[in-house]
């Protein structure tokens, strides 16, 4: 039989004093309870506080594209998003057509109308500002809706009552960033339901699969359920507090990282759980034996992913910060109940916990599954294969890299059809692709400097540039002091070659509005709103991966005494995630059909697989600097991939199982991101943690500890 030892060398011994003086019938008891009060006064509170309709700009106040709007939003007194109204016919627009048409727009201006309606604009009405909602062979015809609202879906649902979606011939679809954000968020709202409940469902089936004990699947997903429950509320009482509704895909990333990583503490506790309790009588006195073997692990795999999560919060863009604070809320509750409640939870059930297969006092501890012995032979015996190998592999696959393109169009990620994306198709084939984006030029010339003069050189200048399919006025502010102009471009206005014309098209209108004697011009609209966010990911892509990896670097080092060991785990952590992204861009390709990737998709994958895998490191080499401090390199390496083989497994395929039910929902970003966190944690499991990790510390040998040495304490009888 194998012994373990009774408190991590050197350990946290604060961390050992407060686990002994919970895991004790009163102790338990009383956690149980704070707990049981925590979630009914949040989810009391939450439920009474009224949702917040404003959400957080993506772009902040300071980007050029967000000063435009700003802009036109102070000369024009028009703010809000706009809406599409699609009416198309093949051969052209009949008469009825057209009466439906003007019916809408009467509607619109009437008292009936939604109040969130701030500006109509009629495709018949004549002037600036209804140029190009009439296609020129008169088949389709846009309603111009600007909704004054954070949230138009209620006013997008309303008009959408209205109109229907036609009959006869007639084609009625609602489009633009109104439709575009309402399809959205009607998507994540059903989706996230889904996304709960399957994940649920797959941790259940998994942990049945592991554990053929129904008390041990069970009682992780109520655990994690309890958090969940209390994570969600808190989320809610800090956007009532804040006044801002989080993103809809940072909340369903909440569900698969609090059941992924609560059930990973979960499998930690129950592998050292169930070997205390064949050497001690009582269930509390093996429980608290176990999480002075297992607590640091768990606070150190919890602190990482909760100081990168934080990392976040040190981005500029808005999507990013939401998920900062989504996920690092999340995660401190889990990791809260990962050293409180889930420990609690199994000793309150014991032993019966294991039943059918109760473990008792003197029973021979379960034997290593076989398969992670014969590695942990092969490891011992050969680990210069053992790491080069994997290293083939995975450099092999982050070749896809190659291929990645970044996708900046909302539309190209519904994988199922929407009203949005269906009006889109209508406006495309008659108007051309740039017509659904249009760019917006604000033109504000210097004192003494005439309003139309001003536009006009520069509206000259950037209709003679290329790629610019239209360039018209759109008017001119009621004190004569700013004028607007639409640029329609003639490619793809999210397509990457047209972003990158946004520099130029800016240098030329200042170089216009200079030369007809000054002032201020700004370009707005969605393609320059998609080079700022490209701009600022990649500023916030820097500063985010520099504060993940000195955080997992201090982690490590820290947790293992070594200054030495984050040296060569971030370079094989930096490989396992290039493996994983090429291997999703090739998947994305031909299966998915898409030759981009989404924009946040390189930032979003590293964060994660950064530092849930740290997670399993900190794991596998805490045991085997357990194991070194009385055998051989060799022999602990041998011993620790052995022992760990099974829970890592366990554990990875959980994770990547959570993780895999993004792929359900029809938004093509977070599929991406699903099947991207997916694929590193296998390849983690089963290749890194299992030969390079392994692998790579052998070869170090004792170096591995630098600069503390390894004390030896005592023989530990083989296993």
């Amino acid at each position: 039989m194998e012994e373990h030892p009774q408190g991590t060398p050197g350990g946290f011994r604060l961390l050992e004093r407060f686990t002994d003086r919970l895991i004790t019938k009163r102790g338990t008891a009383i956690a149980l309870a704070l707990w049981l009060l925590a979630a009914i006064a949040v989810t009391v509170t939450a439920t009474r506080l009224p949702a917040p309709t404003t959400t957080n700009p993506s772009l902040p106040a300071s980007t050029e594209a967000s000063r435009a709007d700003a802009a036109v939003r102070h000369a024009f007194g028009v703010h809000g998003s706009t809406a599409l109204v699609v009416f198309a016919r093949r051969g052209g627009l009949t008469a009825a057509d057209r009466a439906k048409v003007r019916a809408l727009v009467t509607w619109l201006h009437s008292p009936a109308a939604p109040k969130a309606i701030a500006a109509v604009v009629d495709p018949f009405a004549g002037g600036p500002a209804a140029r190009g909602l009439l296609s020129r062979d008169g088949s389709v015809a846009m309603v111009s809706a600007t909704i004054g609202a954070d949230d138009p879906s209620t006013a997008v649902d309303a008009i959408r009552h209205r109109t229907g979606t036609g009959a006869g011939g007639l084609q009625i679809r609602l489009t633009g960033p109104a439709g575009i954000a309402t399809d959205a968020g009607a998507i994540f709202t059903k989706g996230n339901v889904n996304l709960e409940l399957l994940t649920v469902l797959i941790v259940l089936a998994l942990l049945g699969i592991v554990y053929r004990s129904p008390l041990l699947a069970i009682t992780p997903v109520i655990a994690v359920g309890w958090a969940y429950g209390i994570a969600r509320s808190l989320l809610t009482i800090g956007e009532h507090l804040a006044g801002i509704a989080l993103n809809g895909e940072a909340v369903g990333l909440v569900t698969v990282l609090l059941f992924g990583a609560g059930t990973d503490y979960t499998l930690f506790i129950i592998s050292r759980y169930r070997a205390e309790l064949t050497r001690h009588a009582d269930p509390y006195a093996a429980m608290r034996a176990a999480l002075h073997g297992i607590a640091e692990v768990i606070l150190a795999s919890g602190g990482v992913v909760l100081l990168a999560t934080l990392s976040l919060l040190l981005a500029h863009y808005g999507t990013y910060h939401d998920f900062g604070v989504a996920l690092s809320t999340s995660i401190a509750v889990i990791l809260v109940a990962g050293l409180t409640l889930i420990p609690s939870l199994l000793a309150l059930l014991g032993r019966a916990a294991f039943w059918p297969l109760i473990p008792h006092v003197g029973d021979q501890e379960p034997r290593h599954i076989r398969l992670w012995e014969t590695v942990g032979a092969f490891v011992s015996r050969r680990p210069v294969v053992a790491v080069v190998a994997p290293m083939v592999v995975l450099g092999g696959l982050a070749i896809g890299i190659t291929g990645y393109q970044e996708r900046f169009d909302f539309l190209q990620g519904f994988l199922k059809p929407t009203p949005s994306a269906q009006g889109y198709d209508l406006i495309q084939a008659a108007f051309g692709a740039g017509a659904l984006a249009p760019t917006q030029v604000v033109v504000i010339p210097a004192p003494g400097v005439g309003t139309q003069v001003a536009a006009q050189a520069v509206r000259r200048t950037l209709a003679a540039g290329p790629g610019v399919a239209a360039m018209v006025p759109a008017g001119v502010s009621p004190d004569g002091r700013t004028a607007l102009l639409t640029l329609t471009f003639a490619g793809d206005p999210y397509a990457g070659p047209t972003i990158d014309r946004i520099p130029s098209l800016r240098t030329q209108a200042r170089t216009a509005l200079a030369t007809a004697g000054g002032g201020q011009v700004l370009v707005g609209g969605a393609t320059a709103t998609a080079f700022d966010a490209r701009t600022l990911s990649d500023r916030d892509t820097r500063v985010v991966v520099i504060a993940v990896l000195v955080i997992i670097a201090l982690v490590l080092g820290l947790l293992l005494r070594s200054a030495l060991a984050p040296l060569y785990l971030l370079p094989i952590n930096a490989l396992s995630y290039g493996a994983a992204f090429g291997l999703t861009v090739l998947i994305n390709r031909t299966l998915l059909g898409s030759p981009t990737i989404g924009s946040q998709f390189a930032l979003d994958l590293f964060v994660f697989l950064s530092a849930l895998g740290a997670d399993y490191n900190i794991f596998l080499l805490s045991r085997v600097r357990e194991e070194a401090r009385a055998l051989p390199m060799a022999e602990a390496i041998r011993r620790a991939v052995a022992a760990t083989g099974g829970v890592i497994t366990s554990a990875g395929v959980i994770l990547a199982g959570t993780f895999a039910v993004l792929a359900v929902l029809p938004i093509r970003d977070t599929a991406e991101l699903g099947i991207g966190v997916a694929l590193g944690v296998l390849l983690d499991t089963f290749l890194v943690r299992a030969l390079l990790v392994p692998g790579a510390t052998l070869l170090l040998k004792g170096a591995v500890w630098w600069p503390m040495r390894m004390a030896a304490s005592g023989p530990r009888p083989l296993s």
